[in-house]
C-alpha cells in the first residue's frame, strides 16, 4: 500500500520531544503513513526524516530572535517548496508558532490538512492567545484545559488531550538504583539542577547555579548536587564546575528529579517537568543584558509569573528569581531550609500535586495521536 506523507514541524527541544512521542504514538495505532520535517534527534529516532535540525533554533528574548529569524528565513522558503512539491496528506505543526503559523497559512493555501500540537502560547488564559488560529488549522490538540475552551470561542476545533509529560515522566530507576549508579547516599540530601537545553541559558544560568550550588553546600553539610543536563548539551557535561563542589552530571533527569529532595530549575517545560515529580523548586532566569533590558521595558509590569507551575495554578506556588534576583544566596536561601525541614516544603508539595491534576489523565499522547489520524482520514476523502 502506498504510504501517505506527513510533514513533522517541531522547533526546539521541548518540541522535538512532544513530537517524537506523538509520531510514536501514531505509528503503534497503526502503519501506512510515513513522516518527514523539521525536528532534532528524538524525532529522527522515532522514525521522522529530519531534513532541518530546529534543536537549536530557540532564543532568549527579542535580540536574538531576530538573529535567529535572518537563518529560519531561507529555511522556511524551503519548506514551503517542499510542501508545494510534495504535497503530503497532512502536516503537523508542534509549537514554535513564529515559523509554524506561516508555514500552516501556506499548507492551508493549497489544500493540505494542518494538524497543530501544542498551539501557540496554549499556556496562555488571555482570549488573545487563540490569535487567528481558527484560519490556519484542521484540528488542535492542547494540553490545557482552559487553552480548549478559549480556542473553541474563538473558532477553532480544539480538543484538551491532557499534557504528555503524565505519560512520560517517570523514572527507569529506584532512588537507590540511581544512587548507586551514580555513586550517591540516598541518605544524604539531593539537588538537582536544570539549567536548560540550549548553549546561551547554560552561559548565562548555570554560574548563578554553581554558585547556589557551593552555598547549600556551605549550609547544608552532606548536600549532594547533581546536574540533569538535556541531551542537546550532553557535550557540555566536561565543563561543569561549581568550585571545589563535586557535582554528578546525567541526562538521566526523570531518575534524578526522583531521587533529589529539591531542584533549581530554569524557567520553561522543565519546571513542569519537577512539578510532575512534586519536588520543591526555585525557578530562575538569567540572560544577556540585552535580555535584561527588555525584561525590564517590556515583561516585568505585563507577565506576573514565568515558570508553569506558576503560570498554570495562577497563584506564587514556587519562588521566581529574575536576572539580578537568581544570585547563589537567594537561591540558597530557599534551598536550604527544604533540606535541613523538609516539613517546610510540605506545602509546595501539596501545591504542586494539585498542578500536576490539572494535566489530566494519562493517555493524553494516544488522544492527540488518534485525532492526527483521523484528520490524515479526512484528508484521504477530500
Amino acid at each position: 500500500m502506498h504510504e501517505l506523507s506527513v510533514g513533522v514541524f517541531a522547533g526546539e527541544a521541548s518540541g522535538d520531544a512532544n513530537a517524537a512521542h506523538l509520531v510514536r504514538a501514531m505509528q503503534e495505532m497503526r502503519s501506512g503513513a510515513s513522516f518527514w520535517g523539521v525536528g532534532g534527534r528524538q524525532m529522527a529516532e522515532a522514525g521522522v526524516r529530519i531534513e532541518f535540525d530546529s534543536t537549536r533554533w530557540g532564543a532568549m528574548g527579542i535580540w536574538e530572535a531576530v538573529k535567529i529569524s535572518f537563518r529560519l528565513h531561507g529555511v522556511f522558503h524551503i519548506c514551503q517548496e517542499r510542501l508545494a512539491l510534495r504535497r503530503p496528506r497532512m502536516i503537523i505543526l508542534v509549537d514554535f508558532g513564529a515559523f509554524n503559523c506561516r508555514l500552516a497559512r501556506f499548507a492551508r493555501h493549497i489544500g493540505i490538512k494542518t494538524f497543530w500540537y501544542f498551539p501557540p502560547r496554549s499556556w496562555s488564559r488571555s482570549p488573545r492567545a487563540a490569535g487567528n488560529l481558527a484560519d490556519l488549522s484542521d484540528a488542535v490538540a492542547t494540553p490545557f484545559p482552559w487553552s480548549e475552551e478559549i480556542l473553541r470561542r474563538a473558532g477553532v476545533n480544539a480538543r484538551f488531550v491532557g499534557h504528555p509529560l503524565v505519560d512520560v515522566a517517570h523514572p527507569r530507576r529506584t532512588k537507590e538504583e540511581f544512587c548507586a549508579a551514580y555513586g550517591l547516599d540516598p541518605e544524604r540530601p539531593l539537588v538537582v539542577y536544570l539549567p536548560g537545553s540550549r548553549r546561551a541559558e547554560l552561559r548565562y544560568i548555570w554560574p548563578g547555579m554553581a554558585g547556589a550550588a557551593a552555598e547549600i553546600g556551605r549550609r547544608v553539610p552532606g548536600a549532594q548536587h547533581v546536574v540533569g543536563l538535556a541531551a542537546t548539551l550532553a557535550g557540555a557535561a566536561p565543563s561543569l564546575r561549581a568550585g571545589e563542589t563535586p557535582l554528578v552530571v546525567t541526562t538521566a533527569i526523570y531518575d534524578a528529579l526522583n531521587a533529589c529532595d529539591a531542584a533549581v530549575a530554569k524557567s520553561g517545560t522543565v519546571t513542569l517537568e519537577v512539578a510532575c515529580f512534586q519536588k520543591p523548586m526555585v525557578i530562575v532566569y538569567s540572560g544577556s543584558r540585552l535580555a535584561e533590558m527588555e525584561y525590564n521595558l517590556w515583561h516585568r509590569k505585563r507577565i506576573r509569573f514565568i515558570g508553569m507551575p506558576n503560570i498554570i495554578a495562577d497563584a506564587p506556588i514556587c519562588p521566581e528569581l529574575i536576572q539580578k534576583a537568581a544570585s547563589p544566596t537567594a537561591i540558597a536561601e530557599w534551598v536550604s531550609p527544604w533540606l535541613l525541614q523538609p516539613e517546610t516544603a510540605a506545602p509546595m508539595r501539596r501545591a504542586l500535586a494539585a498542578v500536576r491534576a490539572q494535566l489530566g489523565p494519562p493517555g493524553a499522547v494516544r488522544r492527540a495521536a488518534e485525532m492526527a489520524w483521523s484528520v490524515l482520514a479526512s484528508s484521504t476523502k477530500s
